[in-house]
């Protein structure tokens, strides 16, 4: 019996222990019935498929079902087993999302699978429980039946597993319907091959009746798909026009059905069934149909005849959201508009509820788009969407005084890209139904509001026609005149707004708050003033005159004080704090609550429940925070972090060009601070959160860039007027090296994925081909016989290893494969006995570098290929066939390895002989320093060859001398002439124009922060603070030290090419909290070494001791040494001992040549 074997995936049933068993009793059926129940139980006993079951604790009946040919269709009711099964929730890929990937492509396939279902076996435990009743007797199914609860999702987990890295590329999946797709004819062919494979592989059989290759067009999910296009089925818009005059309430259900079912083809799909439900609303079985039902009825009809062809958006592309609105329904159309035309995408509409039919027309046009985005999530997500609308909807959702649910609606539509411009005057087919956006019916007649309405303004106006819809204008009297354009004329507005203005700038001074927060500083000021006496009102607040009773001032609290709200109901997890540090910004207009403002997350909301603390103002710490961060920031020169910034800042004001003053050294920091507090209020936007009972959400204003805004800085006037560059009309731009450096660390290289399994590689096509490259070059080398597994040898094991080789920009230079033996199975003296090899060491690297450098001599790279193979194997060692490349005729014997292979523990070693044997006939001798080092002197001339492991370097006086060399070993081993050295070891090199080497390790440092999870963080300017020290009680220990010991043990490696870590990372690696319970015993043969140790002892033969300073005092007095003194500031060794302020340390760092490459050009 064929099938999807069990170790792939097998159906189970997870039945629940609160459910008892259920035996249903038999039913009987009649002649007929019987006979095609045996038929059918002959047939799948023959093929396998069931099983005779004894003693089964469920049980069901089998139903025989009529098929459409006349034949017989055998089912079982697993209505009892189903309810005992919980639901399986893997999700089933959405349809609306598969139709639209599958339209737009030149060819499809249809594949439908045979008797899919069938296709799984059941889990054998769970077999039995699927038993049904015949007249011949009990039988059980040893595949997974249809109706079974889960058997969907199952089927769907098994194609999902099976066709993993090819579905959304070149086929769709849902359940047992399968499509592949190409965009040109020629790429088919390639793809059928590719899923024949797959299907060939796992046994799934295909039903030849139900498939369709290589055509143009095709039904799928119930769509027709084209490369057209999506167009709804002929089968169902049929059933609509081909259906009779409803006449029962079944016949409307069914009728309302239909239409549903298209309702994305359906323009406007509820209004056109308003008449519909309105005759469903009685309840009875026989309905009155009326006109109007009648001709919706006909209008649909005809509507349908001409249903529209919707089109496919392409990726990135601008979207268009047409909306509209009736007394019964809202609806939506998105579209996109290629070359001019309007294409509709997707028809949205739905039926206003209870109080949504009571919702102002303005927030009922907020629903539609609300809607809208619910439904259309996937595009609104993938696509830019503009609103087009001439009513002020985005005014609607941004003012502070909106209603709570226009609060929710606009935090759910702020985390999509929505802009709403104007519609325009001309409109396509698309959107012949939404050219008005606000119908007539959404707005309640002014005759069915008043009766009798007189305009004040006209004395003896008569009686409105309350028999006809009016406008009402409603107005009170007072009158609009020109002025001559001078305030000064009205006194009393002047010296109120006076008032005002100066308690606002009293407010913001105390809170050290900068002017992008005066709307609450004066609204504020306004809210006192209200409140306080006045000699005018003969000593008492307008409020009172207002009101008529006194103000409740106990409540009143100091503006920008520190105040903490109640946040526990609005937290995503329970672990966050129930509260956190905000400003008081007073109190808000038309709640009882007050407005908090939280300084890290710029979010601005109102709370009930707060806890306040008047003696501490938040913003004062901020900034003096971001001051000491601002004057570090103007030590940095362009030149010495030189990345472009591609970052905006953005600002939540809208304000002009204020002139900034130059400020000199003595007023420095107070410029500072300015734009520190610039950057507080501008350079981050305040960021709404949902608060639907205490908390009210104060939207940011309209967002501008900050480089064409500023804050305003008063400064004491000298009698001169101050020349600035704005003045003069010179922008520059703000130069943020912070900002600069946070650029850098984020300038990452996109990494693709990289497999992890044999089985994820099979399914690409880059990778089957490293694999078949890998074992053609084992085939090459003679790396392995195939031979019996002897019985008294250890196998070792094998697997692959997948890596993408990139240059040194991050660009993919080649896939590779890596077979690679599991060499920790093998066992010391048995299948080896030396391991340890040489690798060059990174002092000896820096110096070939350097020499290279100064002698301006070219540096070459080479690479051995496969250089493991090369290696002889002394040992008697066995491997298992790797995975993909088992030999058909002889699948049980092992590989017999004659070669070294990677992964086994001596083939290191055995490369590093076979290489370092051979390099002596070319003339090389290896250095007593360092075994990795090998010169050649060819007279004058001198070659010297850097090895670590199969990587090589190659430099030299003579350019000829050096291909000599790089010919002759290309003889010998198969090389790969990589060219000019650009990456070795995570070094990249760069050759500057004046003949200097640039090396950095930024990819290496990149890497080592996305391993942290510190990609991205802010950078800071300098390793280490000065005077930083760091005490054992400081901070928390870590649950797992090991992380940071490696960590910090790569930081060391990071030191080769920024010395300017060195005194950091010295510092974190004296605490690798490495606790010894007890003080080490160190054992000594040597009484005399014992007592020095031990007693302050002073004799001639402990000279030796500091023979360092000896050495150096023998020297300076032979003048081959002079010591000079330096002055601190100067003194580059700094660097490497201590922590240093930001100006000193970019001095040094520029001195020492580190940093980017203009920057070493400079140094250099």
């Amino acid at each position: 019996m064929p099938g999807i074997a069990p170790d792939v995936i097998s159906h189970k049933l997870t039945i629940s222990s609160a459910y008892k068993p259920v035996r249903q009793k038999r039913r009987s059926y009649d002649a007929e019935r019987y006979e095609a129940m045996r038929t059918e139980v002959e047939k799948l006993q023959t093929i396998g498929f069931i099983r005779e079951a004894t003693y089964p604790v469920w049980l069901a009946n089998s139903v025989m079902v009529r098929k459409s040919t006349g034949g017989w269709r055998m089912c079982q009711d697993y209505t009892d087993l189903n309810k005992a099964c919980p639901k399986d929730s893997f999700p089933l890929p959405r349809i609306d999302q598969l139709v639209d990937a599958t339209a737009g492509h030149e060819l499809l396939s249809f594949m439908d699978a045979y008797s899919g279902y069938n296709q799984i076996f059941m889990h054998p435990p769970d077999s039995e429980h699927t038993a049904f009743i015949t007249d011949k007797g009990l039988y059980c199914y040893n595949v997974m039946p249809f109706g079974l609860k889960n058997a969907g999702a199952t089927y769907q987990r098994l194609v999902n597993k099976i066709f993993a890295g090819y579905i959304g590329n070149i086929m769709e999946v849902y359940v047992d319907d399968m499509l592949v797709k190409s965009r040109t004819a020629e790429d088919h062919l390639q793809n059928l091959s590719i899923m024949f494979g797959i299907l060939k592989e796992y046994r799934m059989r295909l039903n030849p009746k139900k498939c369709a290759f290589g055509v143009s067009s095709g039904k799928f999910l119930g769509f027709m798909i084209s490369q057209r296009g999506i167009e709804a089925n002929p089968e169902k818009i049929k059933a609509i026009i081909d259906m009779e005059r409803p006449k029962t309430t079944k016949d409307i259900q069914s009728l309302t059905g239909r239409v549903a079912a298209l309702t994305r083809f359906i323009s406007k799909a509820t209004d056109k069934c308003v008449p519909f439900f309105k005759a469903l609303k009685g309840g009875k079985r026989d309905i009155t149909w009326t006109a109007e039902c009648d001709n919706a009825f006909q209008a649909l009809k005809n509507y349908m005849s001409k249903a529209p062809l919707l089109s496919k958006p392409l990726p990135g592309e601008i979207l268009y959201l047409y909306l509209s609105v009736s007394g019964t329904a809202v609806s939506s159309v998105l579209i996109r508009k290629p070359e001019k035309a309007e294409l509709p995408i997707f028809y949205v509409s739905k039926a206003l509820q209870s109080a949504e039919l009571r919702y102002p027309p303005l927030e009922q046009l907020a629903l539609a788009l609300v809607v809208s985005a619910r439904r259309l999530r996937p595009y609104f997500q993938a696509h830019g969407i503009k609103v087009l609308t001439n009513q002020p909807l985005r005014q609607v959702l941004q003012k502070p005084e909106i209603s709570g649910r226009l609060i929710k609606w606009a935090i759910e539509l702020g985390e999509f890209d929505i802009q709403f411009v104007p519609r325009p005057a001309e409109k396509g087919q698309a959107v012949a139904d939404f050219i008005s956006e606000l119908t007539p019916a959404t707005v309640q007649p002014a005759s069915e509001a008043i009766t009798e309405t007189i305009l004040p303004y006209q004395t003896g106006a008569k009686c409105l026609d309350t028999s006809t819809p009016v406008w009402c204008l409603h107005v009170d009297g007072s009158a609009n005149q020109q002025g001559c354009g001078a305030g000064l004329q009205n006194g009393v507005a002047e010296r109120k707004n006076r008032h005002i203005i100066e308690t606002t700038i009293t407010l913001l001074a105390t809170a050290a708050l900068n002017d992008k927060f005066w709307y609450y500083a004066a609204a504020h000021a306004a809210f006192l003033i209200n409140r306080m006496p006045c000699q005018l009102l003969q000593m008492t607040s307008p409020y009172f005159k207002l009101f008529g009773h006194n103000p409740e001032l106990q409540s009143l609290k100091v503006f920008g004080s520190a105040v903490y709200p109640l946040l526990r109901p609005y937290n995503s997890h329970k672990l966050e704090p129930r509260s956190a540090e905000h400003v008081f910004l007073g109190y808000s207009l038309g709640y009882k609550g007050v407005i908090c403002f939280h300084p890290n997350t710029h979010k601005v909301v109102i709370s009930r429940h707060v806890i306040y603390d008047e003696t501490q103002f938040p913003m004062k710490n901020y900034s003096v925070s971001s001051t000491q961060s601002s004057s570090v920031m103007t030590q940095l020169s362009p030149s010495a972090i030189a990345v472009s910034l591609p970052y905006r800042y953005v600002t939540t004001t809208e304000s002009d060009h204020s002139p900034l003053p130059c400020s000199n050294e003595n007023s420095s920091s107070s410029v500072s601070t300015s734009e520190a507090q610039e950057v507080l209020g501008s350079a981050q936007t305040m960021q709404p959160i949902l608060d639907p009972a205490q908390l009210q959400v104060l939207l940011p204003l309209s967002v501008t860039d900050a480089s064409n805004s500023s804050s305003h800085i008063s400064i004491p006037q000298h009698g001169h007027s101050m020349q600035t560059r704005l003045k003069s009309g010179i922008s520059k731009k703000k130069d943020f090296g912070d900002f600069q450096c946070f650029s850098t660390c984020l300038s990452t290289i996109t990494a693709l994925d990289e497999p992890h399994t044999f089985r994820e590689a099979s399914t690409k096509s880059e990778w089957q081909q490293a694999m078949i490259e890998e074992i053609q070059a084992l085939q090459t080398q003679g790396t392995w016989d195939l031979v019996p597994p002897p019985s008294d040898k250890n196998i070792v094991g094998c697997r692959w290893i997948y890596k993408i080789k990139r240059h040194a920009d991050g660009r993919i230079a080649r896939y590779k494969a890596r077979l690679v033996a599991q060499g920790f199975s093998q066992e010391q003296g048995i299948d080896f006995d030396e391991t340890f090899s040489p690798v060059v060491r990174h002092t000896t690297v820096r110096l070939i570098l350097s020499l290279a450098a100064s002698h301006r001599w070219c540096l070459r790279q080479l690479d051995v290929k496969n250089a493991f193979l090369h290696g002889d194997l002394q040992e008697e060692v066995y491997m298992k066939q790797p995975l993909g490349f088992i030999d058909d005729h002889y699948p049980d014997y092992v590989c017999r390895l004659r070669k070294s292979l990677y992964g086994l523990k001596q083939a290191p070693r055995a490369w590093n002989a076979k290489f370092t044997r051979y390099l002596p006939a070319l003339g090389f001798v290896s250095s007593h320093s360092d075994p990795s080092l090998f010169v050649k002197h060819d007279g004058p001339n001198v070659v010297i060859l850097l090895l670590y492991v199969d990587d090589i370097i190659i430099t030299g006086s003579s350019s000829t001398l050096v291909q000599s060399v790089i010919d002759d070993l290309g003889q010998v081993f198969d090389m790969k002439d990589i060219g000019q050295l650009t990456y070795f070891l995570g070094l990249e090199v760069s050759y500057q124009s004046n003949g200097d080497l640039f090396v950095n390790q930024a990819k290496y440092a990149r890497d080592l922060l996305k391993r942290a999870g510190m990609e991205t963080c802010k950078p800071s300017i300098t390793p280490c603070k000065p005077h930083c020290r760091v005490l054992t009680t400081d901070g928390t220990l870590l649950p797992d030290p090991t992380m940071f010991r490696s960590l910090v043990g790569a930081l060391q490696y990071l030191t080769f090419t920024r010395p300017d870590l060195a005194y950091a990372v010295n510092t974190i690696l004296q605490d690798l909290h490495i606790v010894l319970p007890e003080a080490p015993v160190l054992h000594s043969d040597n009484l005399s070494a014992l007592a020095l140790s031990s007693n302050p002892v002073l004799h001639s033969r402990i000279k030796h001791l500091e023979l360092d300073f000896h050495f150096i005092r023998e020297w300076v007095q032979r003048h081959d040494l002079v010591v000079r003194y330096v002055n601190t500031e100067d003194q580059v060794a700094d660097i490497f001992t201590k922590g240093l302020h930001s100006p000193l340390f970019l001095k040094h760092c520029h001195n020492l040549s580190v940093g980017p490459a203009t920057t070493a050009i400079e140094g250099g």
